[in-house]
């Protein structure tokens, strides 16, 4: 198990082989094997942010355009609309060196570019490695192939295969790893959310027909299984992030199963603090994740950035509040990520305020409650010592969230691991025992004791001593933090906001559910206002809305203006009216934007993307309803 989390680094690729989601499998992230010269200090690189550009509409179907043209008044009325639409992937070796700019273990590290710059801070960037099954008794394990040596994947049917929470068999599936299957699994079971991410399998339609840039776009990042690169939607000139998966390098069912996991996984996540994925496509020898563009880079990066290699208090606070919030969501959903890490947070925008998007679901899976995962997955500065020792649950998750909050605090990792000059058997001895200091004294002396004991309480080596993320949300440094300079009139809501979500609940279900199709193709310039809405009736930090917290904010805030004061009763009726599911208890992230839809910035982009939706056989009408 020790050489499996701690190997040899590997000089031949000097680093970036990506978080690979399993033995054998085709890697759950990409990251780069530019090798850099080890520093001292987080490493400080130019920056190069692509803004999404827009292209002039092309026009489309006589069908198509009349369903658009009823949409364009969806901002503030749909009738029209409605009437037309009837580990420490452990590689064979410790990743050496850094990065290349901007190539994360994953999907949209992008844009950062140039290199050299100032020493880290103790830290090469380090990609997490694959795991191999661990041998009966030993700490010890037999090198993993290296991807020189990777077969050729057998695309034969893999009943074998695991279904990932998905009731069907993949015995009789035309895709590798089943998406036909998952898309009629997602029709009869899946929420809108799930069933809004546009798949296609071979013999469907191309991904070179939809997007520019898919074999020439500005790689992003790279690793041992393919590649992201930027893309641009032709109809629309919107930018995305597109991961390209070389099945040819997904050497067992186990492979094809992971990333399974990972699709199935995003298509369930929505969260303001996930990346969001778009579509999938399959060719014949690839995958490609079409995922949000993130244009602020990695909070690696911007860590390099600040004055002295290492955010204020404050902003720490900020950053790790938005984490825990995204890990809360994830455990309550039963998943766990298992790599969480610097390089697995990217910002939204290049805005100093910019919200951190979650990334890197390769090594992700879903799990029940009480369940022991053994599988040695995760990168050795962020892994936690139950990992180590092969026996772990999902507060894993939180340990690594203790190493990001000391890192932030300091520049310098608390146990090493990342191309210091500690060996990693101290690295582990480290871990394993939880041992580590607040030094350098010149820049923890600065930092409030409420800080140290919250990462103390994080680093503890009994998992079962560990807070939830759920617990850490109330801890008195983030609370502090968080309603330090607030005013009272910030809790106000927008009284048009109020207004839109009173009025959606006279909507049909029908244009109910047009909203939220309309919901899932805004960028982040057009939800900036809603985000800060949501945030407020978020009160428990859950990133969904309870009914008990929209009754204390709509009754207490919804009294000025023509409105009047709400009733309880009212309030459960807007509730219910958000609720396009009606089994959820909660409203989720873009149920609340489709609500508000009226005071976002509806453009002919939207529409087009919206109609692609929900055209999803390419017929010109939709086959929705």
């Amino acid at each position: 198990m020790f050489k499996k989390i701690f190997g040899k680094k590997d000089k031949k690729n000097g680093g970036g082989g990506g978080g690979i989601s399993a033995p054998g499998s085709p890697g759950g992230s990409v990251g780069s094997s530019g090798s850099k010269k080890k520093r001292n200090k987080v490493t400080n690189k130019n920056k190069k942010n692509d803004e999404a550009a827009t292209t002039a509409p092309i026009p489309m179907p006589t069908p198509a355009t009349a369903a658009l043209n009823a949409a364009q008044q969806a901002q503030h009325n749909l009738p029209e609309l409605e009437d037309e639409v009837d580990k420490m992937s452990w590689a064979s070796s410790l990743s050496g060196g850094f990065s290349t700019p901007g190539s994360t273990d994953d999907e949209a590290s992008h844009h950062s570019s140039g290199g050299g710059g100032k020493p880290p801070l103790g830290h090469h960037r380090c990609s997490s490695m694959p795991g191999i099954p661990r041998q009966e008794g030993f700490h010890t394990i037999k090198p993993s192939t290296s991807s020189s040596s990777l077969k050729k994947a057998s695309l034969r049917r893999t009943s074998s295969m695991s279904n990932g929470g998905n009731p069907k068999s993949l015995r009789h599936s035309t895709s590798a790893i089943g998406l036909d299957e998952m898309m009629e699994d997602r029709r009869e079971f899946g929420t809108l959310g799930q069933n809004v991410v546009h798949m296609e399998v071979p013999f469907g339609k191309p991904i070179e027909e939809v997007y520019d840039g898919i074999h020439n776009g500005p790689v992003l990042g790279s690793g041992i299984s393919g590649m992201v690169r930027l893309a641009t939607h032709k109809a629309t000139g919107i930018k995305y992030a597109v991961k390209v998966l070389d099945l040819g390098l997904v050497e067992s069912p186990e492979g094809l199963k992971q990333l399974r996991e990972e699709i199935y996984i995003m298509c369930q996540l929505d969260h303001p603090n996930i990346v969001r994925l778009e579509e999938v496509y399959e060719s014949h020898s690839e995958i490609y994740l079409v995922q949000e563009l993130c244009l602020g880079g990695e909070l690696f990066d911007r860590l390099d950035e600040q004055p002295d290699y290492h955010y204020t208090e404050a902003e720490c606070a900020r950053l790790v509040k938005q984490m825990l919030c995204a890990v809360r969501y994830l455990h309550s959903k039963g998943i766990i990520h298992r790599d969480l890490k610097l390089e697995n947070f990217l910002f939204s925008s290049v805005h100093p305020d910019s919200e951190l998007k979650m990334i890197d679901f390769g090594l992700s899976k879903h799990f029940k409650y009480g369940e022991v995962q053994h599988e040695a997955v995760g990168t050795p500065y962020t892994v936690a010592p139950e990992v180590i020792s092969g026996s772990y649950d999902e507060r894993c998750d939180i340990w690594a969230i203790g190493v990001i909050a000391f890192l932030l605090l300091s520049g310098d990792p608390p146990f090493g691991g990342c191309g210091g000059p500690e060996p990693l058997m101290t690295v582990r001895a480290n871990i394993l025992k939880g041992a580590f200091a607040f030094e350098p004294e010149e820049i923890w002396s600065t930092v409030s004791d409420m800080a140290r004991r919250f990462i103390k309480c994080l680093l503890v080596t009994d998992p079962k001593k560990r807070p939830t993320a759920e617990d850490l949300q109330k801890h008195q440094w983030l609370t502090y933090w968080h309603m330090r300079g607030k005013k009272p009139s910030d809790a106000a809501l927008n009284p048009n906001v109020v207004k839109a979500l009173v009025n959606f609940k006279e909507f049909s279900d029908m244009r109910k559910l047009l909203c939220e199709v309309l919901s899932f193709t805004l960028l982040p310039d057009q939800i900036r206002d809603l985000r800060r809405e949501f945030e407020k009736m978020d009160t428990d930090g859950s990133g969904e809305i309870s009914l008990a917290a929209l009754k204390q904010v709509l009754m207490t805030n919804a009294v000025a203006g023509s409105l009047g004061a709400l009733t309880e009763d009212e309030v459960t009726d807007i509730f219910n009216a958000m609720r396009v599911r009606k089994t959820e208890t909660r409203i989720h992230w873009h149920e609340f934007i489709a609500a508000g839809l009226s005071q976002c910035s509806v453009d002919d982009r939207n529409l087009r993307l919206a109609f692609e939706r929900l055209d999803s056989d390419h017929k010109g009408v939709s086959d929705w309803g």
